[in-house]
């Protein structure tokens, strides 16, 4: 089985490892060369200028499994990642729509910390344009999530204080406006897990029905805003 790399970037930044490609040497199949072929596979697609290698033919060379080097490629392509200015609009009409229509909250519950919050909404545009699926690893820049917060003082959520007025540039907002509870997001991504097959079988629209069905069903809220 081809180990899972994590930290692609992380792991490249120490330097290729010795590349065993020789099937008679006794260590081909140790699970540290099998990495280490992966390594020099997708180091090799990451640095392609010409944009014409084939994966297919990469994986073949390095004598690794095609839709793992895949993977990885997509792991490496999804670390260290800051949103481009359109990304961020779409981010900024997220967070948004979760004060305008969350205010529904259990109040029971612990609030989410801003800064997660935003890390996964962040995370949420980044897979809604590129298109990836659950099993990619998005990691965000060092420091983005507060630079953020420095350009959109809006969205900075305190535990407690009264909502703040629309246009303020030193926002107090209640955390509990935000709806995304602890509970919430759980519910939320099991229903995501569960309808995942939908994808491939029946398209993304009926996907995207079934998880808005299920979501209003078990937690109690209409998602169609923010699935959008």
């Amino acid at each position: 089985m081809t180990p899972r790399i994590y930290n692609v970037r992380q792991s490249l930044a120490k330097g290729l490892p010795e590349l065993i490609l020789d099937r008679s040497d006794p260590r081909f199949l140790r699970a540290d060369i099998i990495e280490a072929r992966m390594l020099h596979a997708t180091h090799e697609l990451a640095h392609d200028t010409t944009g014409k290698l084939s994966t297919v033919k990469v994986a073949q060379k390095f004598q690794v499994p095609v839709e793992p080097l895949r993977d990885t490629l997509k792991d490496y392509h999804a670390e260290d990642r800051v949103l481009t200015d359109p990304q961020e609009q779409l981010l900024c009409q997220r967070l948004d729509r979760l004060t305008r229509y969350g205010g529904i909250a259990k109040a029971v519950e612990e609030p989410a910390r801003v800064q997660d919050l935003i890390t996964k909404y962040t995370i949420g545009v980044l897979r809604l344009l590129e298109h990836t699926d659950l099993r990619v690893t998005y990691q965000l820049r060092p420091g983005w999530v507060e630079n953020f917060l420095e350009r959109h003082p809006q969205y900075r959520v305190h535990e407690h204080g009264a909502p703040a007025p629309q246009g303020s540039a030193h926002a107090t907002t209640n955390a509990h406006d935000h709806w995304l509870l602890g509970s919430q997001k759980a519910a939320l991504y099991n229903i995501l897990e569960k309808h995942y097959s939908l994808r491939s079988s029946k398209g993304l629209e009926e996907y995207w029905k079934a998880v808005k069905r299920d979501a209003k069903k078990e937690v109690g809220y209409d998602f169609g805003w923010f699935l959008y």
